[in-house]
């Protein structure tokens, strides 16, 4: 599959995005024509219109964002789409009216601001509907023949069809006879494996995947050889199975072939610049939490609670160090994980370079050693500080990686493979929106 992770480029996304910013724009041109009394275009290029407009849009689009409006694209109840919206664009208004105290020069005309956030409303309601229901049914999709049946094959194929705005299409599969219980998660059974050749040439797929356990005696290698040479992309479930999960795929990983390769084991600089921006940037929110840290402290020393409780992690490179966090009662425990107050001292440990902003989930020493015998892979955790936050955490909830060590695993195995500025900012951004959502069950 594509090589660029999904959350860069998830299918539909772009162009929702780009037409919704153009639509944002033509409603409040129109407002414009309807309020103002001279031509809009003068107001917007000589008096300053275009910016004011331009930090109205950026409120829409964020807020969008923040309402998980990008997340999935496609329309399945459209008064709920109506709510959303209708929240959006009330922050939006909210947000403008605190402007007038902030920077009262980036006030728009009242009925400009009324008519363009009403025709934007409208517009983006009804562009979504139609997206949703033609647009998304007719954009090429990535065309699929599976060659063989594993387990993996079917994680992929459930995958994608609990996700069909991801814009891959299963054409079905060739094996040695169609499965004779249930219906097949890998489509229609499309014939024995040496018709492979006939039936690529004939359907035309843009992947096929190979997904056979037992390949001695099974693998069509001159087919596959003779469609590689012709231009056909060929890959391994493993391959796709990463691409559409964004997660490692430790049931096909191949352990010998880590010892050739580094996707597993980023280099030194990296990780030495890495938390020289971590310490920066903790430094940076140390300071701006302070005074919730300071209320959080008076809370529990009104409450005669000890300030902070340690415990024992494995760090970097397995190098123990001290989690902090503030120590709570049972009775304050829950008011302080859902804000998240509990967790604000682990900045510390960012600062003294144990930890960084963004990583694997810390895990005690005795629980990674026990972790370790299950699963051999998992001492490749420590290849990188643990993270106050991490690509597992905004995917699973709480419970989900406690129950699945194995999926939380692929997860981090995954950000340490693709680790970078683009995912490390998108895990923060996220991370900062579930955790101004009220209920929302990740950490």
């Amino acid at each position: 599959m594509t090589r660029q992770p999904r959350y860069l480029n998830s299918a539909g996304s772009k162009l929702l995005f780009f037409c919704e910013v153009f639509l944002i724009a033509a409603s409040f041109y129109v407002a414009g024509r309807i309020d103002l009394e001279f031509e809009p275009s003068l107001y917007f290029l000589y008096e300053g219109g275009l910016e004011r407009t331009l930090f109205v849009a950026a409120t829409i689009l964020v807020a969008m964002y923040f309402h998980h409006l990008y997340a999935d694209v496609r329309v399945r109840s459209r008064v709920l789409l109506l709510q959303q919206l209708c929240e959006v664009f009330g922050v939006t208004l909210v947000v403008q009216s605190l402007v007038v105290y902030v920077k009262p020069d980036w006030i728009l005309p009242r009925w400009l601001m009324i008519y363009g956030v009403m025709f934007s409303l409208l517009s983006i309601f009804s562009w979504r509907v139609v997206y949703s229901q033609f647009f998304l049914n007719i954009v090429r999709r990535t065309r699929i023949v599976f060659v063989g049946q594993n387990q993996t094959v079917h994680e992929i194929a459930r995958e994608i069809a609990n996700s069909p705005g991801w814009g891959y299409e299963i054409l079905g599969y060739v094996g040695d006879s169609v499965e004779s219980t249930g219906e097949s998660f890998a489509g229609k059974y499309l014939g024995p494996y040496s018709g492979l050749a006939k039936f690529a040439r004939t359907i035309r797929p843009d992947r096929i995947v190979v997904g056979i356990t037992d390949r001695r005696g099974h693998l069509p290698i001159s087919d596959l050889l003779q469609l590689h040479y012709e231009g056909l992309a060929i890959e391994e479930a493993c391959t796709t199975y990463e691409s559409v999960n964004q997660r490692v795929c430790m049931r096909d990983i191949n352990e010998n072939d880590l010892i050739f390769s580094r996707d597993l084991t980023p280099a030194p600089n990296a990780i030495s610049l890495q938390r020289f921006l971590d310490r920066c940037a903790a430094i940076l929110l140390f300071v701006i939490c302070l005074p919730l840290m300071a209320i959080a402290a008076a809370v529990l020393v009104v409450a005669r609670e000890p300030l902070f409780c340690r415990n024992r992690m494995a760090g970097y490179n397995g190098k123990p160090f001290d989690l902090l966090r503030f120590r709570t009662s049972p009775g304050l425990r829950w008011l302080f994980r859902r804000l998240h107050l509990d967790a604000l001292p682990e900045l510390i440990n960012v600062m003294r370079g144990e930890m960084s902003l963004v990583g694997p989930k810390p895990e005690s020493a005795e629980t990674a050693a026990e972790r370790a015998k299950d699963f051999p892979l998992y001492d490749y955790r420590l290849n990188v500080p643990p993270g106050i936050t991490g690509w597992a955490q905004i995917n699973l909830t709480q419970d989900e990686q406690e129950r699945d060590p194995l999926n939380t695993l692929e997860y981090d195995l995954y950000y340490i493979k693709h680790m970078s500025q683009a995912l490390k900012t998108y895990i923060l951004i996220t991370t900062l929106k579930n955790r101004l959502i009220w209920g929302d069950p990740r950490p």
